[in-house]
């Protein structure tokens, strides 16, 4: 993985506490709190780094106000008057013509301190509260950084915390902790956070191991957090997904081709058109995976279809005929079959290293269900944002006898201002985190006593 900053890459964008993930595409505007700028002058400097957003441009920048250019900070505040405003000369007009005039954000914020009468007799905690203040309010810097599990959950977080079930950092770590997901882990994952605890477990897999990613729906959806992480290709080889209405047939034993014919053939027949004058619409010969169509079908045309689809103009559509259109789909279709090929084979083994479910539907039928294909003496780790459903599964667990070690916990964690002198929990805080439950699967003690 990169590890500075490139195009047609996902960047984190902060500014003050306010984070966003963008995506840099050449030449495309981005706008981020009331900012507009082009990518192109921040591309090949490392992550972390600091820009100030001038006439659209980004150009590197040192975000500090040093204190050591002030005069000396009073001892303590007992002489400071409030005086409602006056003591600062500078009026709204005189900033609002500055800022016409060109001044930058740093000669602003100087300006303010040498027209404050009230700002050499503040303390130097004072002084620096100061600072921030207006340092935030009149510098438009941004700091680019490098996307993180940490940095995307505290953005979804901050924004739309309902996408990832508040879910919070420290109860998803738990998750990869508890199931010991580790290189070469078997992995298997049910979630509706967005993609953001797959990411993670690719993440902590590092392109070697097998991941199944168990979903609502025919094909995977809504997985945008997945896309931020950057991953190299080979990531992408070990994700393998299956619908999980799929896995009830895999349970009872049917072949994994069987079930894929039934469950598309609906859906073939539906993508046929009503006139078949066209010889593209005709149907070949039947074979295995029932994807192929009469055309020729060719998989490096379809690659530089998909290619110019991806690089093409933003602003213009790409117009391509109802053949080619036919092709991509096809195409698509057999690698949606090879994957749930290859996660149906991972399952029907039974011996999934880590099982780990994360989503807003009751957990009950999932884990049971799910317990099926995870290996004896392997553990396991649910999260739901209320304990009531956690708890009938505890139960369930409990009586029938197919885990050990049943842990049900609520998640806290608490996050400290370190500063000199100012060390103290932070003020607000987020007081829940939702509940885990975690155990490790065992063989009931019926199925050992008919051995």
């Amino acid at each position: 993985m990169e590890d500075g900053i490139a195009l047609n890459k996902t960047v984190i964008l902060q500014r003050n506490n306010v984070l966003k993930a963008v995506k840099l595409i050449p030449e495309k505007v981005i706008v981020f709190e009331r900012m507009r700028f082009k990518p192109e002058n921040a591309i090949g400097l490392p992550f972390g780094s600091v820009f100030e957003v001038k006439n659209g441009d980004l150009n590197p920048v040192n975000s500090s106000l040093s204190l050591e250019e002030m005069e000396t900070a009073g001892e303590d505040n007992r002489n400071l008057v409030d005086t409602h405003g006056k003591s600062q000369t500078l009026n709204r007009q005189d900033l609002i013509q500055m800022k016409e005039d060109g001044a930058t954000g740093k000669e602003i914020v100087q300006s303010l301190v040498e027209n404050s009468s009230s700002f050499a007799g503040k303390t130097v905690f004072s002084q620096k509260k100061y600072l921030k203040k207006k340092q935030k309010k009149h510098l438009a810097y941004l700091q680019l950084l490098k996307p993180t599990s940490r940095l995307i959950c505290k953005l979804y977080q901050e924004r739309e915390p309902a996408k990832i079930c508040h879910m919070r950092i420290d109860s998803m770590s738990q998750l990869l902790t508890s199931t010991n997901v580790r290189h070469g882990s078997k992995v298997a994952v049910f979630e509706t956070c967005s993609g953001l605890l797959l990411g993670m477990v690719l993440e902590r897999l590092a392109g070697k191991g097998s991941i199944v990613n168990l979903h609502p729906g025919e094909t995977p959806v809504n997985l945008f957090a997945v896309s931020h992480f950057n991953f190299p290709d080979e990531y992408w080889d070990n994700l393998h997904s299956l619908p999980l209405h799929k896995l009830a047939p895999l349970l009872a034993g049917n072949s994994f081709q069987s079930t894929f014919d039934e469950s598309n053939k609906t859906t073939c027949e539906s993508e046929v058109p009503l006139e078949s004058n066209d010889s593209s619409t005709d149907i070949a010969n039947e074979n295995n995976s029932k994807l192929e169509i009469a055309i020729p079908l060719d998989i490096k045309a379809v690659e530089n279809l998909n290619e110019k689809a991806c690089n093409g103009p933003l602003k213009r559509k790409l117009s391509l005929s109802d053949k080619e259109k036919t092709a991509i789909r096809v195409e698509r279709q057999k690698k949606r079959f090879n994957h749930q090929k290859a996660a149906w084979e991972l399952l029907e083994s039974r011996n999934m290293d880590a099982l780990i479910v994360a989503s807003r539907f009751h957990p009950t039928p999932i884990v049971l269900s799910l317990l099926e294909v995870l290996a004896v003496s392997k553990p396991f780790a649910i999260y739901f944002e209320y304990k009531e459903a956690l708890m009938e599964l505890f139960v369930r667990l409990s009586v029938s006898g197919a885990a050990i070690n049943l842990q049900l916990t609520d998640t806290f964690m608490r996050q400290y201002q370190v500063l000199p002198e100012r060390t103290h929990p932070h003020v607000m805080m987020r007081g829940h985190g939702g509940y885990l439950l975690t155990g490790i699967k065992v063989r009931p003690f019926s199925a050992q006593q008919e051995k």
